[in-house]
């Protein structure tokens, strides 16, 4: 594994924000803890681990492990090689990734065990792995930039990878009721695979789907935001179909969400953030009509070679500091 050429974690790269853990008070200026971990670093996106810890990914090939509440870390790095591009938790203990070429893998934040499997020699057409979600013992994995293969189910306790072949521009993807959801943001959609069926079904949107948009639930809905200028967050009902817009103020660019106690909080690419609580602000619904796109009931199946074994590079784990400051909340109410 490559080393990164960085000095021991001290400095600035991104904020981690108190509001996902205590709500401020209502108004335009709120009181945020921040935190520096090292000079140059960012992340791309925070995880939410089941024992509490947060995952944050540094597309560079690294990853950190930070307990917001004892305020320790953990740094690993050289998981890939290359750019990492999306991870999923099987457990506090297991991660899953992607990078930006043809390899996914795991890795194991407790021994630093990396598996990596290469799957160019599965197809004549290179895909670009994206973003991928684990459920119920399978790891789905997606493309970003489509038009090669489709959508992967890899069964880790067999080594099985299946094939749902359709052509995918994933910006993010979540397992839901069974089912897989895609929001493409080339062809401006949110996608429904049925994994029993192999039905792939399109509902336009009418809207605009960043190549970052991030799609979270709530347990009944599906949310995401637009991640373009001007952009909004909308919801989505999988039982009636129902899409809701919810109108963000003018200079908003929703990029990550995350639902907490009822109130969607969101991060704008403009470098601000702001919540919307859908019981006080009325959104605009329609019911979409979804288009059937493609059918695989029986994807296609092969059994992947054993994977490379190689051990993370890690630096010295460490503590960080919580720091004060104010900052300005963009908040609609209509």
């Amino acid at each position: 594994m490559k080393k990164k050429n960085i000095s021991y974690l001290h400095i600035i790269s991104f904020v981690i924000f108190l509001f996902l853990w205590a709500i401020p008070v209502w108004g335009q200026t709120v009181s945020l803890q921040e935190t520096d971990l090292y000079p140059s670093g960012s992340a791309a996106r925070i995880y939410e681990a089941l024992n509490g810890s947060l995952f944050i990914l540094d597309r560079a090939d690294e990853l950190w492990m930070i307990d917001p509440a004892t305020v320790d870390y953990k740094d690993y790095y050289g998981i890939s090689g290359v750019d990492l591009y999306d991870i999923a938790l099987e457990s506090s203990e297991l991660v899953w990734w992607t990078d930006a070429s043809q390899m996914f893998g795991s890795l194991n934040t407790n021994t630093n065990q990396v598996k990596s499997w290469d799957i160019t020699e599965n197809y004549n057409d290179l895909p670009n792995l994206g973003p991928l979600s684990y459920d119920n013992g399978y790891l789905w994995i997606s493309e970003w930039f489509g038009g090669y293969n489709g959508l992967i189910r890899f069964d880790p306790s067999s080594n099985e990878m299946c094939l749902f072949g359709a052509s995918i521009h994933a910006a993010d993807v979540m397992v839901f009721e069974e089912k897989l959801f895609v929001l493409d943001w080339y062809l401006d959609a949110l996608l429904r695979l049925d994994p029993v069926t192999g039905q792939l079904v399109k509902f336009d949107t009418g809207r605009s789907i960043g190549l970052e948009s991030q799609l979270e639930t709530d347990g009944t809905l599906l949310w995401w935001t637009e991640d373009s200028d001007g952009g909004d967050i909308l919801s989505f009902n999988p039982d009636t179909l129902t899409l809701t817009v919810y109108a963000l103020p003018a200079g908003e660019k929703p990029r990550n969400l995350t639902y907490q106690s009822g109130v969607i909080w969101y991060t704008n690419a403009n470098g601000s953030f702001g919540r919307l609580n859908p019981s006080i602000v009325t959104g605009i619904t329609s019911v979409l009509s979804g288009e059937l796109i493609s059918v695989e009931p029986e994807p296609e199946c092969v059994i992947l070679v054993e994977p490379t074994i190689e051990t993370a590079s890690r630096e010295p784990d460490g503590t960080f500091d919580w720091g004060e400051i104010t900052s300005s909340i963009t908040e609609p109410f209509a």
